[in-house]
């Protein structure tokens, strides 16, 4: 019986994405404070995760395209832009960073609802990031790269360890005080 590594990785990975959703989740959305610190994590992380990729990679440009977007947010909240650690930073397998990436703006369709709640007219007005659309082609796509690998490979084995890196890069950034610099270019 074939197994489908799609399925292999999102149960091999469930406690790591389950950690970083809890820790993401504490940014009260409808707040300055909240949304900034929100935002500058996701900015931190999709700068490393950049360094990371291929760039001439759909991934790649869609980060940089995202990147734009936060940056306009953190500019209306007032907010300073992070300065991520520049260490290179090893290169990820491009389907780890697609998995991590594309799945990040699904969940951000969930936030989405915390955020439209605030009242304060800042930060409804810091709207870039959460009103920007993902094509659902762009995580089919994802989905059907990811069944096609054999989930005995070597390959399989790598996109777990570099899924579970940028997890963890969540959440380390979303916890500074317990991040070091090379942690977050692990």
């Amino acid at each position: 019986m074939k197994f489908d590594f799609r399925r292999v990785l999102k149960e091999t990975t469930r406690p790591d994405h389950e950690l970083t959703d809890g820790v993401m989740s504490e940014f009260d959305l409808r707040t300055r404070a909240g949304l900034s610190e929100f935002l500058a994590v996701h900015h931190l992380c999709f700068k490393s995760m950049v360094r990371s990729a291929d760039a001439q990679g759909e991934t790649c440009r869609a980060m940089a395209q995202m990147l734009g977007l936060i940056e306009n947010d953190l500019s209306t909240l007032g907010a300073d832009l992070p300065t991520p650690p520049h260490p290179d930073a090893r290169k990820l397998d491009p389907l780890a960073l697609d998995y991590v990436f594309e799945g990040s703006r699904m969940g951000t369709k969930v936030l989405r609802r915390d955020w439209s709640a605030a009242q304060d007219p800042a930060v409804r007005r810091a709207s870039a990031y959460f009103t920007s659309h993902a094509p659902a082609s762009r995580w089919q796509d994802v989905c059907q790269q990811l069944s096609e690998i054999d989930p005995n490979s070597a390959r399989a084995d790598r996109i777990v360890a570099d899924t579970r890196t940028l997890f963890a890069l969540f959440r380390k950034a979303a916890q500074p005080d317990e991040m070091t610099p090379q942690e977050l270019t692990a």
